[in-house]
């Protein structure tokens, strides 16, 4: 029997294991990941601390991230796809280096389940060329990364989105949480983001393009995927 087992938060005391987890962090870091990849990167490291962050920079690694919504000093830069986005339009070769990404929420999340479990990093941009990916998948985890350790419900809707997606093609055992999250999909982008705590903060800090760019649904062919015990995303 197919199963798809949610987590609405990274729950602490819970191993979280399955074939492979999808990990989201709608705001920002797996959309961050997402634009990475369509522009070139050949792969990006996403690590927990920002001194393990830095200690991975050098002559053809760029690290980037944030702590508090904002960029860190000494990063290249910040936690937002609209600043990825102005770069490549302004010619920057993104191919040229390799990527190192921390966040306060995406990187803590990703760090309970990357030793267990294959990850995927999705985003609005790349969903569904993942359920495309994984179509024969028997056990897949999606993994809500919140903020603070509280529900974010831009997360919970782009799981709901995916859940939605894998049952037009097949039948699926699903617990609580995936329901929870199925019920958000019929919601418009907008609504979300009314909703959403995290995207209120974003707002004031000044983030009203990157809003816009994480809730597009671009059909980006780049997958990021990273393979159990390691750190680091690559794509198919």
């Amino acid at each position: 029997m197919k199963k798809i087992i949610s987590y609405v938060v990274p729950y602490h005391e819970k191993k979280i294991e399955h074939e492979v987890i999808l990990l989201i962090d709608v705001l920002r870091s797996t959309t961050v990941i997402s634009y990475l990849f369509e522009y070139g990167a050949r792969q990006v490291s996403m690590v927990r601390s920002v001194s393990h962050a830095m200690s991975m920079k050098g002559e053809n690694s760029m690290v980037l991230g944030e702590r508090k919504g904002l960029k860190v000093k000494g990063f290249d830069f910040g936690n937002s796809p609209y600043e990825l986005k102005v770069q490549y339009e302004k010619g920057f070769n993104f191919a040229a280096h390799d990527y190192v990404i921390t966040t306060s929420n995406g990187a803590k999340a990703f760090s309970k389940v990357y030793e267990n479990s294959d990850v995927m990093a999705a985003s609005f941009q790349n969903y569904l060329k993942i359920c495309q990916y994984l179509e024969t998948a028997d056990d897949i985890g999606i993994l809500c990364s919140g903020t603070k350790s509280s529900v974010s419900t831009e997360d919970l809707y782009l799981a709901g989105k995916i859940i939605q997606n894998f049952l037009k093609k097949g039948h699926y055992t699903l617990n609580d949480d995936s329901s929870i999250c199925l019920a958000l999909a019929g919601l418009t982008p907008s609504q979300i983001i009314e909703k959403s705590s995290h995207a209120l903060t974003l707002k004031k800090l000044g983030f009203i393009n990157d809003l816009n760019l994480c809730f597009a649904e671009e059909k980006f062919s780049a997958v990021p995927f990273s393979k159990r015990g390691s750190l680091t995303f690559k794509c198919f």
